[in-house]
């Protein structure tokens, strides 16, 4: 009796101390992905490039892969309003723990002193745990509605 209940309470405090580290993961991953959409903002590269495994790649909703470089020049050229609002994240992790998922809505606001516009895009972003840091090595948008350049 004594014995099945150390096994069933070692069970419960195994489950219950997996569950914690799950969600600090989760966490972290949802903090690196809002740091990265406040670094685009700010056109902070330095935040920006923290963010990013060397050999990221990103996924274009016309088709084409880029890497590091396609985001370099894009955080130099964004127009002077420019406002990113991620929401509605949902991220799952892989069993081992090492690889990180998150799908997640974004509201883009393009623009300058004239007026803006927006639209509403579904990012995926895939995170790698490597030397214990989480990193960013692979995005996708899917576009809700068109961009401004798209119409």
């Amino acid at each position: 009796m004594h014995r099945t209940f150390f096994f069933v309470s070692l069970l419960l405090v195994c489950t219950a101390a997996s569950a914690q580290d799950t969600s600090a993961d989760k966490a972290a991953i949802e903090t690196l992905s809002r740091s990265r959409y406040t670094a685009l903002t700010a056109r902070d590269s330095a935040a920006f490039a923290k963010i990013y495994a060397p050999d990221y790649e990103f996924t274009t909703s016309w088709g084409t892969r880029e890497g590091l470089n396609f985001l370099r020049r894009f955080i130099k050229t964004v127009p002077p309003v420019f406002k990113l609002d991620p929401s509605n994240y949902k991220i799952v992790l892989s069993e081992d723990g090492k690889i990180g998922f998150a799908v997640l809505d974004l509201r883009e606001e393009y623009g300058d002193k004239n007026g803006s516009e927006v639209s509403q895009t579904s990012f995926t972003e895939i995170y790698a745990k490597r030397g214990g840091k989480w990193l960013l090595i692979q995005g996708h948008n899917s576009p809700k509605t068109k961009a401004p350049w798209e119409k």
